[in-house]
């Protein structure tokens, strides 16, 4: 039906508005990452950071933005509802993307050269994230900085198998929320035992 019709969908199906970000937010930002780069098409990291106050973060929702916006940012890779004009959703998307969104692409590179990564929330079967992993890994060889996957992740031994083999560290905290039955609430509690793990860990001010 055209990409006007699937973009509406996308608003429809996907209340931006209608959603506050939760004390998990600020507390994920509240730590010192380097940078944040996210592929939700939501806002509400962004809103969240407007009530972070330490580190103060820039917003980047198109590839202009780099140029100016200075670490630590939160990076939007693949649009944002509401303000960018494209979203990055069908395979076809996909398959542009490093010619359309190149400054994304070598940014994100760059990213994955100097960090360690922490995935949450997220799978690491996004198309251009082993896209760049694989390009990270085929120029730094062994030298590849490690890419820790974190969550309630149930992992089978061929599954983890696999990410070990792409430099992929899995951090797997099933095991510690095995009480909950709903999988959104086992996810969320894992999470936040990560990020409550962080803050204990976080170095303190001189």
């Amino acid at each position: 039906f055209g990409k006007q019709a699937l973009h509406d969908l996308i608003k429809k199906e996907v209340n931006d508005i209608a959603w506050t970000p939760g004390e998990l937010h600020k507390s994920l930002l509240e730590l010192p990452w380097s940078d944040v780069l996210t592929t939700n098409w939501d806002t509400l990291l962004e809103r969240a950071s407007s009530e972070v106050h330490k580190p103060i973060y820039n917003i980047v929702t198109k590839q202009e933005d780099l140029s100016s916006a200075r670490s630590p940012r939160i990076v939007k890779l693949h649009g944002t509802i509401d303000i960018t004009k494209d979203l990055i959703f069908t395979q076809e998307d996909f398959r542009k993307y490093p010619q359309q969104n190149a400054a994304f692409v070598n940014f994100s590179r760059q990213v994955f050269i100097e960090n360690e990564l922490c995935l949450l929330g997220f799978s690491g079967d996004d198309p251009n994230f082993r896209q760049w992993t694989g390009w990270v890994r085929d120029h730094l060889a062994t030298h590849s900085r490690r890419i820790y996957l974190v969550g309630a992740l149930r992992l089978n031994a061929a599954k983890r198998k696999y990410l070990e083999s792409i430099n992929v560290a899995p951090i797997d905290l099933n095991d510690l929320v095995t009480d909950y039955d709903d999988h959104d609430l086992r996810h969320l509690e894992a999470t936040k035992i990560f990020i409550q793990e962080l803050h204990k860990l976080k170095p303190k001010q001189i």
